[in-house]
């Protein structure tokens, strides 16, 4: 989040996430095989479809080409946008999205580890190594957080900040955009934890973080 290739990263995403929804669509090199229909409507999630893709043109396309269009597109979508926003302003959207997904997704993951390590023991009953199918296991579920960190993200960084679509009025755009950022930022910052502990309780006193026990047993050892 701290490096400044983030949007190098945020970008070879979009790359890979694309590249992964064309080849779900279009299996194989026979064109009468593919779900042109659905592929629009998958791609329509991540940015607004340029009017010259569409079925018809698809149809009449190599996969290649259909990759490299549609690749281009999403480039010169992202590049105008951060053009509209601001440099600074993308950055921090793009920090901001990146931190949404992983704050969100990981607390699901470790819920998942932990009820896969509640369970993990009745492998033992069909003759496999309860130690081995949790590293199985866990290392297939890390993975598949990696995938839908890639998913929401690519989803989200092109949708958020968006104006209103009725209005017209562009002189206002940047302005518009960088309140969005900062209110973004502001709403970010209130879910850090609100037990910054001031140096004014009372050792004997009930500990803030609502533990219910006495701050020199619960934070004050912190």
């Amino acid at each position: 989040l701290n490096g400044t290739e983030l949007k190098t990263n945020i970008q070879d995403m979009i790359e890979t996430e694309m590249s992964d929804v064309i080849e779900n669509y279009m299996r194989g090199d026979n064109a009468d095989e593919w779900d042109l229909e659905g592929l629009l409507a998958d791609l329509s999630t991540i940015f607004h479809m340029p009017d010259d893709i569409d079925e018809d043109g698809i149809y009449s396309m190599h996969k290649e080409e259909i990759t490299d269009k549609l690749l281009s597109h999403a480039d010169l979508i992202y590049n105008e946008r951060e053009n509209s926003v601001g440099a600074d302003s993308m950055r921090m959207l793009e920090r901001l999205v990146m931190l949404r997904t992983i704050d969100s997704l990981w607390v699901q993951h470790l819920t998942s580890m932990e009820n896969l390590r509640q369970g993990i023991g009745l492998h033992a009953f069909g003759q496999r190594d309860p130690l081995v199918m949790y590293k199985r296991e866990g290392h297939e579920m890390f993975q598949d957080l990696l995938n839908k960190i890639q998913h929401d993200i690519v989803r989200t960084i092109y949708h958020v900040g968006t104006q209103d679509p009725d209005s017209n009025r562009r002189v206002n755009r940047r302005s518009s955009n960088q309140t969005l950022v900062s209110e973004v930022a502001s709403r970010q910052l209130q879910k850090e934890p609100a037990a910054r502990l001031s140096s004014k309780v009372g050792r004997n006193d009930q500990c803030p973080c609502g533990s219910g026990k006495k701050y020199k047993k619960c934070h004050a050892l912190v």
